[in-house]
């Protein structure tokens, strides 16, 4: 991406979190809660990490194509 004209680079997720963040997203939890808990600025990003996963998977294969962690739910959605 390099750097951008205010000096600041775009931040970078490793696929595995996008592919979680997508799976809670299908799991029924609001785009505000996932982008929340995950830091992201907004909800643009999950919905765009979305539709990247369901144009390569398509659309029935995307619950089999993105693995589910429970830990890692566990995390994002644990009471404070």
């Amino acid at each position: 991406m390099g750097n951008r004209k205010n000096g600041k680079s775009r931040r970078q997720y490793p696929d595995e979190l996008k592919a979680e963040a997508v799976q809670i997203l299908v799991d029924g939890h609001s785009a505000e809660s996932v982008a929340s808990r995950l830091g992201l600025s907004g909800t643009n990003v999950l919905y765009r990490w979305k539709a990247k996963l369901l144009a390569a998977s398509g659309p029935a294969a995307i619950l089999a194509a993105v693995p589910s962690h429970p830990r890692l739910v566990r995390s994002f959605f644990s009471p404070d």
